[in-house]
């Protein structure tokens, strides 16, 4: 989901991926809690290139995009993650290390 150009390492993954073999990919949603999160805290985010508004990373039409021609059969399945912080402040430490790291 933090690949700047998604759309190389999809292609990347195909090319590498055994033709009987399986790849798992999780994503957060824009509209997920993360995604309202970011939107929250959206200052620290636009400072990097990485926005899950504008990639719309974990969206199936996406990642139908990412992987249209590759020849991999893909199956999407939504599912929630809970997450815990000690606190506001905490998460808000975390994903900017996230970022910075990415």
């Amino acid at each position: 989901m933090f690949a700047p150009r998604q759309r190389v390492a999809a292609t990347q993954i195909a090319r590498v991926l055994r033709p009987d073999g399986r790849i798992g990919i999780a994503s957060w949603t824009p509209g997920g809690a993360v995604g309202d999160f970011v939107g929250t805290v959206g200052a620290i985010f636009r400072q990097r290139r990485h926005s899950l508004s504008r990639r719309r990373s974990g969206l199936a039409e996406r990642v139908g995009e990412l992987f249209d021609g590759t020849g991999i059969e893909l199956e999407y399945e939504l599912d929630v993650v809970e997450m815990r912080f000690e606190s506001i402040g905490h998460a808000v430490e975390e994903f900017a290390n996230l970022q910075a790291s990415t």
